[in-house]
């Protein structure tokens, strides 16, 4: 399936189902966000610019290889971001979300652990605490989206599960490590 939406206004102006090609027409001088989805497979987005002039047509030809969805592999979802110390989604995480959503809609009998992980900045009480909240704070925006809660497991794992030093190997501060380490996922609990 292939859903064409404007950029600008986030107005649906095509669907495409597709099987190995599809084609469309679109405005000149618009930007078009595509959104490529199938059962059991991540969802892609792609970014299509259409050119100015009128006169001059343009063919866009691109592929797209989808990764299919596995039981018990997490699924980094970028651009979730809070404020400090805050549990609250911003809209860029929203928009973020609204990939994850698409999926599970086009996977109505998938369920997932959504989780939220904190760096080691803070008490260990605190950061599980902080991670839990966040968690929370996304699935309530799906279920808000018409997702059943039954499908979804919010969890916090704090500082527990680092995927980079939060230090460097002086004791230095390594804010790049931590930065990865706040990050939201998903997991395939089953299909």
């Amino acid at each position: 399936r292939v859903d064409i939406l404007n950029s600008k206004t986030e107005v649906s102006m095509t669907t495409v189902m597709a099987k190995n090609m599809s084609t469309t027409t679109l405005k000149h001088c618009e930007e078009y966000t595509a959104v490529i989805s199938k059962k059991g497979y991540l969802s892609e987005t792609r970014i299509i610019q259409t050119g100015c002039n009128p006169s001059v047509g343009m063919k866009l030809l691109d592929t797209v290889k989808l990764e299919a969805l596995e039981v018990n592999k997490n699924y980094a979802l970028n651009n979730i971001y809070y404020a400090y110390d805050k549990t609250e989604l911003t809209e860029e995480s929203k928009r973020e979300l609204d990939k994850l959503l698409e999926i599970l809609s086009n996977n109505p009998s998938i369920v997932i652990e959504l989780s939220s992980h904190t760096d080691n900045k803070g008490t260990e009480q605190y950061n599980q605490e902080l991670s839990e909240n966040r968690a929370k704070s996304c699935v309530n925006y799906l279920i808000e989206k018409g997702i059943n809660a039954t499908r979804l497991i919010p969890k916090g794992y704090g500082e527990t599960m680092p995927i980079a030093p939060n230090e460097n190997e002086d004791g230095s501060d390594n804010e790049a490590g931590r930065a990865k380490n706040r990050r939201t996922e998903f997991r395939v609990i089953s299909l």
